[in-house]
């Protein structure tokens, strides 16, 4: 159930950037998509460790606006997967 509940907030951000940044979403999401690959890469570790990497820094807990893109990137990267 917990898995189920986590995964609806994941998708709830996802949708959220998407009706907020409208026709700029993809543009605005890039960067943070290419962030949580490098982190990827550099922990040899997959989407969600990556975010909760991210999720420990500055960049993350001092903006709402970042968390939210930060989410909805790793709902994108984990849906091309797929």
């Amino acid at each position: 159930m917990k898995a189920l509940q986590i995964t609806d907030k994941i998708i709830d951000c996802q949708e959220t950037a998407k009706r907020f940044f409208g026709d700029e979403y993809e543009k605005e999401i890039y960067p943070y998509k290419e962030l949580i690959k490098v982190v990827m890469k550099a922990n040899n570790i997959k989407e969600i460790p990556a975010l909760l990497k991210i999720s420990k820094t500055n960049v993350y807990n001092d903006s709402p606006t970042a968390q939210v893109l930060f989410i909805a990137a790793t709902a994108e990267l984990i849906e091309k997967k797929k």
